[in-house]
């Protein structure tokens, strides 16, 4: 997890190959992609919203509470104020990030993490 510095230079890029099932859901200052089987991801999703909403910023609150959703996901969140990567406990729709340069890249694309690497080399 990440916390926004609007004095931070580096660049947030999402790959996300939109083929593997992600949704989307706007929040009033970011966004939710997620995909997966979630455990009544409809009352789920109303509940993290809450959360996110009530002004919770401390890494292990949030931590902990997708700690707590039960299923097999993958989510990013993106907000002014922080950034989220989450996958489920076993892993079951991977997430892959580098922190490099000018830019932090968070992708479901194996293939495209190792190209931005071997840009580096």
């Amino acid at each position: 997890m990440k916390k926004n510095d609007p004095n931070h230079s580096k660049r947030l890029v999402i790959k996300i190959d939109s083929s593997n099932d992600w949704s989307c859901h706007d929040l009033n200052d970011g966004y939710i992609l997620y995909k997966g089987n979630f455990s009544l991801w409809g009352e789920e999703l109303v509940r993290f919203l809450s959360f996110l909403n009530s002004g919770v910023t401390d890494n292990h609150s949030i931590i902990e509470y997708i700690s707590s959703v039960r299923g097999n996901f993958s989510l990013i969140v993106i907000t002014d104020s922080l950034t989220i990567a989450s996958v489920d406990h076993i892993c079951s729709s991977q997430l892959y990030y580098l922190d490099y340069d000018e830019s932090i890249v968070i992708t479901d694309d194996v293939d495209y993490l190792k190209k931005q690497i071997d840009k580096q080399t």
